[in-house]
């Protein structure tokens, strides 16, 4: 293996792709803090207001306008956004980001959705459905998917409707249940006694009294009599039927005991929760406690008191929990992780409340609807929020992590993300149960990276504004430009991959104060997007030598041989031989100094060799740096003794540390913050030379006759 007058195989990144659960490799250690900005290419960005009613499905919301109008928005592949032609292009995948205006259908005064379906009551009484349509839900007996909303036959007049799982129900204008669709699992057990041929056709619900309120899950149904008496039918394994389990799975609606004055109820799949005049909450089934951690629950088979210290006006299921709406406005939940909540990491019971959200709810709540991933909030104001997973487009927005607070849902306009981190290392192992922060030393460079995302962002409407990094009310770094990531060269090569815009600050912390750092970003100067900012995520500055390295490049002008180094005493001394033709060509990148003390993360060896008289005639020598252990071993097996001699590699010991690509194959940081480093071999008789490059527009200049592309050689930080 013959060197070069410049090589270095360096480093990778302690930086994060995104916070909440989605980061792509054990090696990270920062964690982004996101913020989001609404955009639009016409510099309108309106919000959906208006709004009287609202439902949540799997990946897709829909909303009733104060006008009667239904809008809907997310996934739309079996027609749940209730028209064919949808704006499918936000995001691709049956899709659409901005709510769409279902044609067809005018005077909607309340709506419900189940998995894929949804139906709306008309003022009319009518009752009209589309979406899935499998097992009758939507009320059509040809059982294929509706694609736009169709009148449901058979039904008499409507007051109310609701949905679960695969199946609808009424309640009518005479207090029956009326209901088609079954059951996602229980055949045959939403309405006793009927054929399945017919369960499209609406069938009334026998063994009820007068009904008042109504509400389903994928398997069991629950019903609120006018004399507030409470009864369930459907799956029964959890005790969530209350009456003691008596009954196994029944297809007849069951008398739950003790419960005589209920005013409100939900369903979850193991559980059912119920209002009480007094504003007090009853549970039964598998019931998620209060004021626990980690989803604790109690098993109960009849209804037991839930002190939540709040009286409640209703209540929904959420996530694998509930959240009780108080008359002030106020939601409070539990039963379930943060994100489903829309609460960050507050403690338990959750509190979703007006002025805590950011961007802030600054109304108080009149209903919380959730589906599978997401859920969202309708307030006083009559606009909407959504909160977590993006999967579909449920939220409005796509991003890869999701939202574990509420967001605005836009009629026009789209959202990016904006994050910001500081690069650190991780700690040395510490006794159990003992958290502590990554780590910078006084040495290092304070590197902020900030990044700009979008799922559904087209190059041609880059974001123009530009950031401020403050360090508390200080700019330290003024108007950085969001620059595109060139993806020319990356692997494996996705078509229609969205650019990813990112901008770096650099800090000298030579004169801090050892102790935490947190910085923030300020986006601005865009009329597409709002001006808004971030903190990054928390680092300690701590004594002790340099975490990281930075790596140069230089090349001699006259002789044109590059040469790369991470050692500071080299670098001074090039700098200083400009006069003789060494300069710096503009390539830098950074590298670990040490290992890794995390052991799920561990960091490959960069060793660096010299090769004395192999080039020019022998009048020149050569640095190579390694770490492939195949080249290392390759090496040391040409001089087993080590020993400096001309044309032997010389093994000069680790210089760095890196990490490799995630996967055989893959370039680095395809999300857009680590660098991928090609190693290039000059293959020019007696004029060996390596070249190791992050940029990919000196990677499409260099020649294939004069450079020889060797592979990815390591991952590194900007």
């Amino acid at each position: 293996m013959n060197g070069g007058a410049g090589d270095l195989s360096v480093a990778y990144t302690a930086a994060a792709i995104h916070a909440t659960g989605f980061a792509m490799h054990q090696r990270f250690v920062v964690i982004f803090a996101a913020l989001l900005l609404p955009y639009c290419a016409s510099a309108v960005v309106t919000p959906l207001t208006g709004v009287k009613a609202l439902s949540v499905g799997t990946d897709f919301s829909c909303a009733v306008s104060q006008s009667g109008d239904v809008y809907c928005w997310g996934k739309n592949d079996v027609g749940q956004l209730g028209t064919s032609t949808p704006a499918i292009s936000d995001g691709g995948y049956y899709t659409a980001l901005n709510p769409v205006r279902l044609p067809g259908i005018t005077g909607v005064t309340a709506i419900a959705s189940g998995v894929a379906h949804s139906c709306a009551l008309r003022s009319d009484g009518s009752v009209w459905c589309w979406g899935r349509n499998s097992l009758g839900q939507a009320g059509v007996s040809d059982f294929a998917d509706q694609l736009v909303p169709v009148k449901v036959s058979g039904l008499p007049p409507v007051a109310a409707v609701v949905a679960g799982g695969t199946a609808s129900c009424a309640v009518t204008n005479g207090a029956e249940v009326w209901c088609w669709g079954d059951f996602s699992y229980l055949s045959g057990k939403l309405v006793s006694g009927r054929q399945e041929a017919l369960r499209a056709i609406p069938a009334r619900v026998d063994g009820l009294p007068a009904v008042a309120t109504l509400a389903l899950n994928a398997d069991n149904a629950c019903a609120v009599a006018v004399s507030g008496r409470v009864y369930c039918w459907g799956y029964s394994g959890y005790g969530q039927i209350g009456d003691n389990n008596v009954s196994s799975y029944p297809a007849v609606p069951q008398a739950v005991l003790g419960l005589n004055d209920a005013t409100a109820i939900a369903v979850q799949y193991d559980s059912a929760c119920a209002i009480r005049a007094s504003g007090g909450l009853a549970c039964w089934g598998s019931v998620p406690l209060i004021n626990t951690t980690g989803g604790t629950v109690t098993s109960s088979p009849v209804p037991i008191a839930v002190d939540a210290g709040h009286a409640f006006s209703s209540i929904a299921w959420v996530g694998t929990g509930y959240c009780g709406l108080a008359p002030t406005g106020v939601a409070y939940c539990w039963g379930a992780q943060p994100p489903y909540f829309g609460a960050g990491q507050s403690a338990n019971p959750y509190e979703v409340r007006t002025g805590t959200m950011s961007p802030s709810l600054l109304q108080p709540i009149q209903k919380i609807a959730s589906g599978r991933n997401h859920a969202c909030a309708l307030t006083e104001d009559r606009a909407l929020s959504c909160w977590g997973s993006s999967y579909g487009g449920g939220i409005g927005r796509f991003l890869f992590a999701g939202s574990d607070t509420p967001l605005p849902v836009l009629l026009t306009g789209k959202y990016g993300a904006i994050s910001a981190w500081i690069d650190a290392d991780y700690r040395e192992p510490t006794p159990a149960g003992i958290a502590q922060l990554p780590v910078l030393a006084r040495e290092d460079e304070v590197v902020v990276g900030i990044a700009f995302d979008s799922n559904s962002l087209p190059e041609s409407a880059a974001p123009s504004g530009t950031v401020d990094v403050l360090d508390g009310n200080t700019v330290v770094c003024p108007r950085l430009a969001l620059l595109p990531r060139n993806r020319q060269f990356e692997s494996p090569a996705l078509p229609g991959t969205p650019s990813y815009y990112t901008a770096k600050c650099v800090l000298n912390v030579a004169g801090r104060a050892l102790g935490p750092i947190r910085l923030s970003a300020r986006f601005s100067g865009d009329l597409n997007f709002s001006s808004s900012s971030t903190t990054t995520n928390l680092v300690e500055l701590v004594d002790g030598p340099a975490r990281f390295r930075r790596v140069v490049e230089f090349r001699h002008t006259g002789l044109d041989y590059y040469f790369v180094t991470s050692r500071p005493a080299e670098i001074a001394l090039l700098d200083n031989l400009a006069a003789q033709g060494w300069t710096r060509t503009g390539q830098s990148f950074r590298v670990y100094a040490g290992q890794s003390p995390a052991a799920q993360a561990q960091r490959l060896s960069v060793r660096r060799f010299y090769f004395d008289q192999v080039a020019r005639g022998g009048t020149r020598g050569s640095h190579f740096y390694a770490t492939a252990q195949a080249d290392v071993d390759a090496l040391h097996a040409l001089n087993p003794q080590n020993r400096n001699l001309p044309k032997l590699p010389f093994d000069e010991g680790i210089d760095s540390y890196a990490y490799g690509p995630p996967y055989p194959g893959y370039t680095c940081g395809f999300y857009g913050w680590e660098l991928t480093v090609f190693r290039f071999f000059r293959t020019t008789s007696d004029d060996p030379n390596h070249r190791y490059v992050t940029d990919p527009s000196i990677v499409a200049s260099m020649s294939p006759q004069t450079w020889q592309n060797e592979r990815v050689a390591f991952c590194a930080l900007p």
